[in-house]
């Protein structure tokens, strides 16, 4: 988990606009890593008990969230990764539902 030097939620803001496809690819490999726990924290926030967390219900959502970006930013290596990712906890979904 990265702790974040975001004081106010203009900073926080400010950090993504800037750093957006980085925030974007750390998720990403943060849920490769971890895609079968029920939650991933992301950040912290310096100086606070704050934590940016996604939820496993979530993934799908944030994944296809950043392959729209790796499109858009011709990162395809991303993109292509992401739609790997997301076909993957797809189908694993349907064999823990199945079984």
């Amino acid at each position: 988990m990265i702790e974040l030097p975001i004081t106010s939620l203009g900073t926080l803001n400010q950090f993504i606009a800037d750093h957006g496809d980085i925030v974007l690819r750390y998720t990403m490999l943060r849920i490769e890593d971890e895609w079968d726990q029920d939650r991933i924290d992301l950040f912290t926030f310096e100086g606070s008990k704050y934590v940016a967390r996604v939820h496993s219900k979530d993934y799908i959502n944030a994944l296809e969230e950043a392959l729209e970006v790796f499109v858009h930013n011709e990162q395809y290596e991303d993109a292509a990764r992401c739609r790997d990712l997301i076909t993957k906890i797809n189908v694993e979904s349907v064999i823990r539902f199945e079984s």
